[in-house]
């Protein structure tokens, strides 16, 4: 079997290998089995709360904000305009 830049997951072990044959070729699909490296928690972790018109955030360090939504009304006339055109 090729496979274009070679074996993505050398030290991996194939569990599950699907063949098709389309368009006058055959492909094969080969699922692998990897250690992942830890994960690594992030610093911050935020809560989101969007109401209409504003959208609030409160992260995991005790500090908030909230964040305006951008008024859309002459976006939204343009685009009309630009349909009926």
């Amino acid at each position: 079997m090729r496979r274009h830049n070679g074996n993505p997951y050398p030290e991996g072990r194939p569990v599950k290998a699907a063949v098709v044959h389309g368009c006058g070729k055959w492909y094969a699909a080969v699922c692998y089995k990897v250690e992942l490296p830890p994960r690594v928690e992030p610093e911050r972790v935020a809560a989101m709360d969007r109401n209409c018109g504003q959208v609030a955030a409160v992260y995991s360090d005790g500090t908030s904000e909230i964040h305006r939504q951008p008024d859309t009304t002459l976006l939204q006339i343009k685009l009309k305009r630009g349909q009926r055109k």
